[in-house]
């Protein structure tokens, strides 16, 4: 029953045995003191539940409450939307590697266009035209060029800045992979110890909830037998 209600309590620190003396033949725990040992009774005559004055004397042994502990555990379990927010932005990696996997691409269109073009200023170096024209066409294809020069110097910085940004996001996974199985083992455990703590409410509580029951049923069965009630309002008690 302790274990039921406080799941945290610490059995090496509570010195439980039979009592004497007055409570000789009860179940006890011993609050050790300067001169003498004091007794104080663990359970209620009817058992439905523990002794204020053994939880009160007994508070640090004992910790917190499971109804605490499960309070505490929902809170943290709120961390969820923060795994919901996190896994959004991890849906964007497509979309990433598409965009990267593009540059590429583009930055081996932009390579072969230069060798292409070497290949030609090589060419006209070599001929032998006229003079004018070669220039010309020189100063056309050098400038052509330093214009795919720096278009692939613009892709590599691109290039670089998505690879940069897909390693951020392996690192992003691997922490939404690590608060996901977290937060898995922390819900089976808060539901674990809330349906053990909701099978050991004390008596009274549960006869509580029995006398509302009562109550209720009396009323129906009035309902069903009352000659003015309506056809769904007998339906409904009935139910």
């Amino acid at each position: 029953m302790i274990k039921d209600k406080f799941d945290k309590a610490n059995f090496e620190k509570l010195r439980i045995r039979r009592g004497t003396g007055e409570f000789e033949g009860k179940i006890v725990a011993v609050s050790e003191g300067p001169k003498t040992n004091t007794e104080y009774k663990i359970l209620k005559e009817d058992e439905s539940g523990l002794m204020k004055t053994f939880m009160d004397r007994f508070k640090n042994e004992l910790g917190p409450e499971s109804s605490e502990i499960i309070k505490e555990d929902r809170d943290t379990l709120r961390e969820q939307q923060r795994l919901k927010e996190a896994e959004k932005q991890l849906q964007q990696t497509e979309t990433l590697s598409a965009q990267r996997e593009k540059e590429k691409r583009e930055m081996e269109v932009l390579r072969s266009k230069i060798e292409q073009t070497d290949a030609k200023i090589d060419a006209i170096q070599d001929e032998q035209g006229s003079i004018l024209e070669s220039e010309a066409e020189l100063r056309r294809l050098k400038e052509l060029k330093m214009n795919y020069q720096t278009d692939l110097e613009n892709k590599k910085k691109e290039f670089d800045s998505l690879t940069k940004q897909a390693k951020n996001r392996e690192k992003e996974q691997a922490k939404v992979d690590r608060l996901r199985a977290s937060l898995a083992a922390k819900e089976s455990e808060t539901n674990a110890l809330e349906e053990r703590y909701n099978q050991t409410k004390p008596l009274d509580e549960l006869k509580e909830q029995e006398s509302e029951l009562q109550r209720q049923n009396e009323e129906d069965q009035a309902i069903i037998q009352d000659e003015n009630a309506s056809p769904s309002e007998k339906e409904a008690a009935e139910d």
